[in-house]
């Protein structure tokens, strides 16, 4: 009779025989295991408990089973552009009038670290002015009009690029919930949410972290375990984020390197980082999510969600077919 086996544990389980062959193919089967066991050990041992998946729900607003996803209203991109230009306290505050349930928003930081939301690396589509954020001080950026581009513009009059912390505040007194998507710089990160949570407790229900990258999702838990995380999954994600970096940052070999790196990210992700992180949710771009995919990390105990889906078929495949809660640009037709 086979001896039962969860699901999380068969996937370690096959990586680890997978990982072991591969160091074999470059020394032998002795030092495949022993190498492997060894690794095995160092993932236990810095493995980060996740949430009690009933509390995950409950956090997240989302029924523990699958069967009333459809009823739940979407979760607004860059807390949605349509009215108001995107990450602002203004379009925030207007999609409340939508119905809409949570928010996501950029986390970005300035020259001399002060975080923002914003989602590009440079404010050139968003305003009439140019630079990368990061070569940028707060005080210059809290003067620009990322209104500058937008329709809302001869209505809305000027507006500001806020504070991060000006944003969940907002979102505290809005009662939505805040989905914080970060892009680099792991400790500044922790750091920065780490002292927000702890000055606004009530984030711990209200709030969740989010990002491409594992390290910055690591360091943000590891900091404090009572935050809840999700892994942001997309094909490719390094070669997008290499092709809109600064010219002055980039080097030739990464480039050359994107490419590797995003294959050994996207099997890490699917096969050890869920376990080492404790993350709780999945956000996956929608052209690479399937039915397969869905049930992969559903099994391995992640509310999935798909981004950004704005097209109304696809919208009631992932909701009435996948039973997916989704993120949206728009509630439009949600």
């Amino acid at each position: 009779m086979p001896l039962p086996i969860s699901f999380r544990s068969s996937v370690l389980l096959a990586n680890a025989i997978l990982v072991v062959f591969f160091i074999s193919a470059f020394s032998n089967f002795t030092i495949g295991i022993t190498a492997t066991g060894f690794l095995l050990i160092v993932l236990r041992y810095y493995r980060l408990e996740p949430p009690e998946f009933n509390n995950v729900c409950e956090r997240l607003g989302f029924p523990p089973g699958e069967d009333n996803s459809t009823s739940l209203s979407p979760i607004l991109h860059r807390a949605g552009d349509v009215y108001y230009p995107e990450n602002t306290l203004e379009a925030i505050r207007k999609l409340k009038d939508s119905g809409a349930r949570g928010v996501e928003v950029d986390l970005a930081f300035t020259a001399d670290g002060v975080g923002i939301l914003f989602h590009d690396m440079s404010v050139d589509r968003l305003t009439d002015d140019s630079g990368y954020v990061a070569d940028l001080t707060y005080e210059y950026i809290s003067s620009l009009d990322v209104a500058a581009k937008h329709s809302c513009r001869p209505t809305s009059g000027v507006v500001k690029i806020p504070k991060l912390e000006e944003c969940l505040e907002t979102c505290l007194e809005l009662d939505l919930m805040v989905y914080i998507d970060c892009k680099s710089k792991p400790k500044q990160t922790a750091d920065l949410l780490c002292g927000l949570f702890k000055k606004h407790p009530k984030l711990y229900n209200k709030a969740v972290v989010c990002s491409f990258f594992p390290l910055v999702i690591y360091a943000v838990r590891n900091a404090d375990p009572r935050i809840m995380t999700g892994q942001t999954l997309r094909h490719w994600a390094l070669q997008f984020r290499i092709y809109r970096v600064p010219e002055h940052v980039t080097k030739w070999w990464h480039a050359v390197l994107a490419p590797v790196l995003d294959v050994i990210l996207e099997w890490s992700i699917y096969s050890w980082v869920w376990f080492l992180c404790g993350n709780s949710f999945t956000l996956i771009c929608k052209d690479d999510l399937s039915r397969e995919t869905c049930t992969y990390f559903r099994k391995l105990g992640s509310i999935v969600i798909p981004w950004t889906v704005n097209d109304k078929a696809e919208k009631d495949f992932f909701q009435q077919s996948l039973k997916c809660p989704i993120m949206t640009d728009h509630v439009k037709d949600c």
